[in-house]
C-alpha cells in the first residue's frame, strides 16, 4: 500500500484518475465568476484501480507576468471502514519565463511530514527539502503536466520532498484515446524518474489528455486532465 501512495505523492500536480482501459477526459473545467479570464480553477476525483481515494484541486492565475499555481490534494485510502493511508498536500508555485521562480509546499503523508521551500537567487534556485538545502540550476521545473514543454527537461523537482530527479522521456508514439465516447488521435510519451514510470497523452495542439502508471505493487493509477476552455500555458 505504501508503494501505491508513494507514487501518488510523488506527482506534483495530480489530476483525476479513471478505472477504464484508457485515460478519459473529465468534465470541462469551470472558470469561477469571481476570477478573471486569466484565472482557472480545477477540481478532480482521484482513483487507484477502481477505488476512489480523494480529490485534487488547483487554481492557476496570471499575476503581473507570472503564473501562480496553488494546489491542494487530499487522499484517503480505505479498506472496508479502515483507513490504510491518509495523505494531504498543499503547494504554491510561481512561474516566470518558463522557469520555477518560487515554491512552498507542505505534506502530511500518513503522519510523516514534509516541507519544501525554494526560490530563485543570483546563484541559482535554492531549495530546502528533505535532504537539506540544495543549490540547483537557475531554471528549474516541476512535473508541470499541463505544459508539454516540461517533457524537454532532463531533471524535474519533486514538490513534495524537494528531490531533484533525473528524467528520461521517450516518444511520441501515435495512439488513439476514447474521449467522451469519441476517438481522438493522441501522442503518447513515456516518462521515467527513479521508481516513477508514467505514460502521458497529449493532443495535436499540446493539450494534456491523460496519465497512467502501474505501481510496484501492481495497482493502476490513472489520471486525466480536463479540456481547457481557454488555454493557459506557462508564461514565456
Amino acid at each position: 500500500m505504501n508503494k501505491t501512495l508513494s507514487l501518488i505523492s510523488c506527482l506534483s500536480l495530480m489530476m483525476s484518475a479513471v478505472a477504464t482501459d484508457r485515460p478519459a477526459l473529465a468534465d470541462e473545467i469551470q472558470v469561477t465568476d469571481e476570477k478573471s479570464a486569466a484565472s482557472q480553477q480545477y477540481h478532480f476525483r482521484v482513483f487507484v484501480d477502481d477505488i476512489e481515494v480523494g480529490i485534487h484541486r488547483y487554481d492557476v492565475e496570471q499575476l503581473g507576468g507570472q503564473q501562480h499555481v496553488k494546489s491542494v490534494a487530499d487522499f484517503k485510502y480505505k479498506w472496508s471502514f479502515v483507513t490504510l493511508y491518509d495523505y494531504q498536500h498543499q503547494n504554491h508555485e510561481i512561474w516566470s519565463d518558463g522557469c520555477l521562480a518560487r515554491i512552498e509546499s507542505s505534506t502530511d503523508a500518513n503522519g510523516e511530514d514534509y516541507s519544501v521551500l525554494g526560490e530563485q537567487s543570483d546563484q541559482g534556485f535554492v531549495v530546502n527539502g528533505k535532504d537539506g538545502q540544495q543549490m540547483l540550476p537557475a531554471c528549474v521545473q516541476t512535473f508541470a503536466y499541463w505544459d508539454p514543454k516540461f517533457l524537454d527537461a532532463d531533471k524535474l523537482l519533486n514538490s513534495q520532498n524537494g528531490e531533484y530527479l533525473d528524467v528520461k522521456v521517450t516518444g511520441p508514439e501515435p495512439d488513439v484515446l476514447q474521449l467522451h465516447g469519441q476517438e481522438q488521435p493522441a501522442s503518447r510519451y513515456r516518462l521515467t524518474a527513479g521508481k516513477l514510470d508514467l505514460q502521458l497523452w497529449y493532443s495535436a495542439s499540446g493539450e494534456w489528455l491523460g496519465l497512467q502508471s502501474r505501481t510496484e505493487s501492481g495497482r493502476m493509477l490513472r489520471t486525466s486532465c480536463c479540456r481547457r476552455k481557454k488555454p493557459l500555458p506557462l508564461p514565456r
